[in-house]
């Protein structure tokens, strides 16, 4: 089994997340360092959005629903 950390910061304190993953030798057995890169990327990806939760709305003039205000 290889073993990677995957890190996660979104820049505000106390908002890392580190994790290790293994990913079995049979899936990088025989890839070449760019088709490594790409299945890690795309692991990578997945595992990230797995962790975090983001979107958007669009917000009225006098709308602080989302704590948010205009200036």
């Amino acid at each position: 089994m290889a073993k990677f950390v995957f890190f996660c910061n979104t820049g505000f304190a106390g908002a890392n997340h580190r994790e290790i993953i293994e990913i079995p030798d049979e899936e990088l057995v025989g890839l070449s360092d760019d088709e490594k890169q790409t299945l890690l990327q795309e692991a990578v990806e997945e595992w990230v959005w797995s962790k975090i939760d983001v979107g958007f709305c669009e917000v009225g003039e006098d709308d602080e629903e989302y704590g948010v205000k205009r200036e």
